[in-house]
């Protein structure tokens, strides 16, 4: 199987999550001003599918760190 390459990988804090009426779920992103161009990426991506995994940002460091 081939490497997948991310479509985009930023930094970012959840500031909010919240259950809808209809038993969804909302989560919140907060992104620094310095990824503006995230905004206009995102927003080309609403409406699709996407898989999200999260990572503490402290140990993906240390773990790209540990590669090099």
């Amino acid at each position: 199987m081939s490497e997948l390459e991310p479509l985009v990988d930023f930094e970012a804090i959840i500031c909010r999550v919240k259950t809808m009426i209809d038993g969804g779920i909302r989560m919140e992103l907060d992104l620094p001003e310095t990824q503006g161009n995230i905004l206009t990426l995102a927003h080309g991506m609403r409406g699709r599918y996407l898989r999200v995994v999260i990572y503490d940002d402290d140990k993906f460091q240390h773990a790209l760190l540990e590669k090099v």
